[in-house]
């Protein structure tokens, strides 16, 4: 249930969203003091200009089989200027519900810096409480030491580890990735493919676009909306070892929905409020045009 929790809001998982499990590799048990990622021939990612709304942001319900697991949240805090330009400070929240709690209690918070003008990750920060499992970490994308610096806690009185990577360009984190797709275009038979790195290691995200279809949100309404299906190297941050697929809005690329499917069922993750959204925008619209059916051929 954890893993199946944690794929959306790592990220999300969007994911987008969001979340969207962070990891799905195994940790080594006497892990070096400074290691290199495998090798990865990471696509290369053309600088964009984000353009967020400070204070926007969005609930999320988690439920499997009609049970409330947790809720999420994905939240631009604000803008803020530092010596290498303006960027956005994003917050990303998972924590599971009362239910789930008494079995297992996840509070989750992701905090990423993404360049405003060009759209890469600054900085990094993920604070986490699942279970007995405790971590701090930060991690720090220099691009002018053209070098990746992580520095992570795992017991409140535990020593700091510190590593390094190599950082060959322009990179995202899980987080900086759901913005991210909002700049771009999208059609169906589309292949987007996205360098990131996170969890020590660099990674290929590919999001397929299979479809355009009618998308119905109780409380926030009715939007024309992608349907995507995500995936990566190690099926490591969205699909936690089941398939994924995530809608997003046409215009504005919002995560809307998501649904995981594992051996024990299918994991439903719906947006429940939006708050300063884009998507308010995207409402008026289509009012005046009296909801247009899109087409809603799907790839085979």
């Amino acid at each position: 249930m954890r893993r199946t929790m944690f794929v959306f809001f790592a990220a999300a998982v969007l994911a987008a969203g969001v979340a969207l499990a962070e990891s799905g590799k195994t940790e080594s048990p006497t892990p070096k003091p400074s290691a290199s990622p495998t090798p990865t021939v990471l696509p290369s990612l053309p600088p964009e200009r984000i353009s967020l709304i400070e204070g926007e942001k969005h609930t999320y319900e988690i439920t499997w089989k009609n049970i409330a697991a947790g809720t999420g949240t994905i939240e631009v805090v604000r803008r803020e200027k530092g010596p290498g330009g303006p960027w956005y400070l994003l917050h990303m929240t998972a924590e599971s519900s009362k239910l789930v709690s008494v079995f297992y209690r996840m509070k989750d918070l992701f905090v990423s810096h993404i360049d405003a003008r060009r759209g890469f990750t600054r900085r990094l920060e993920r604070h986490l409480r699942e279970g007995k499992n405790f971590r701090e970490e930060t991690v720090i994308y220099d691009y002018k030491a053209g070098e990746i610096r992580y520095t992570t806690k795992k017991k409140p009185t535990g020593k700091v580890k510190n590593l390094t990577f190599p950082l060959k360009g322009p990179i995202l984190d899980p987080l900086a990735a759901v913005f991210y797709v909002r700049t771009l275009d999208m059609k169906v038979g589309d292949r987007i493919r996205l360098p990131v790195h996170s969890n020590e290691e660099d990674w290929v995200l590919t999001l397929d676009v299979v479809g355009l279809v009618r998308l119905r949100m109780p409380g926030i309404g009715k939007f024309n909306a992608w349907k995507v299906k995500p995936r990566s190297k190690e099926d490591a941050l969205f699909t936690a070892k089941g398939a994924m697929t995530v809608w997003f809005e046409k215009t504005t690329k919002v995560i809307l929905k998501s649904e995981v499917t594992i051996p024990i069922g299918t994991v439903v993750i719906r947006m429940i409020r939006a708050e300063n959204s884009p998507l308010e925008r995207v409402n008026r619209r289509e009012r005046r045009r009296r909801w247009i059916r899109p087409a809603t051929k799907e790839m085979p």
